[in-house]
């Protein structure tokens, strides 16, 4: 059963960023906005904006990259 004291007001801003970040993309196909951090363009590396207690940009190493790489060519056949 749903219990509403298990939701924290970080999950509820956290939960606002996304969606802005979404609807952003949606409006004008690009998710950035001044109250948002930067979400960079694809460079061919492999980064992410990671959601958690914060929201940062976390960039893989060359190691990590060519694991993941491997992995979904295995995986996938991409």
């Amino acid at each position: 059963m749903y219990r509403k004291s298990y939701w924290k007001q970080d999950d509820y801003e956290l939960w606002n960023k996304m969606s802005d970040y979404l609807i952003n993309f949606a409006k004008i196909g690009n998710p950035n906005s001044n109250n948002l951090n930067k979400w960079e363009s694809y460079d061919g590396s492999m980064s992410f904006i990671n959601f958690g207690d914060s929201i940062s940009t976390i960039t893989f190493s060359k190691e990590k990259m060519h694991f993941w790489e491997g992995y979904y060519k295995s995986v996938l056949g991409i």
